[in-house]
């Protein structure tokens, strides 16, 4: 049986747009010059990772204001409207829904206290019902 292996490179950019993201997502902004410093990766090769992402539509270009001299910069930041996440927690007495755009801002968050469940399935009822009526009401907005 043959086995594929990942190509090196894809993988390589896999992780450095990942890394790309994960930046931007802790900075809010950046400069494309501030992010290859930062990762340690080439400015050029920063450059092609952003042009690609806003051509995704993954990213956004901001023009910083300021009194500078010279060219402007120009900053990326995450893009909220690319999608949304929804996470899910629960502890021994509460369960807790969030929902935020792609930027990371909370658009919609829902608490519930947990009861001691009288066994497993209504555990898992509860559960399932907390998450689905959170799933419709954020469907909602």
């Amino acid at each position: 049986m043959i086995q594929l292996q990942p190509n090196p490179s894809s993988k390589s950019e896999s992780n450095k747009r990942n890394m790309l993201l994960q930046a931007l997502h802790r900075r809010g902004s950046a400069s494309r010059l501030h992010l290859a410093r930062a990762l340690h990766i080439s400015n050029s090769r920063v450059c092609d990772l952003v042009d690609h992402m806003i051509d995704e539509s993954l990213l956004i270009e901001e023009q910083v204001e300021g009194d500078r001299r010279g060219r402007r910069g120009v900053s990326v930041r995450l893009n909220p409207e690319f999608g949304q996440l929804v996470g899910f927690d629960m502890e021994a007495k509460r369960l807790r829904m969030v929902a935020t755009d792609f930027a990371g801002n909370i658009i919609w968050q829902n608490r519930q206290p947990l009861r001691p469940p009288k066994d497993r399935q209504s555990l898992v009822d509860e559960i399932l019902a907390f998450v689905q009526a959170g799933m419709r009401e954020i469907r909602g907005q």
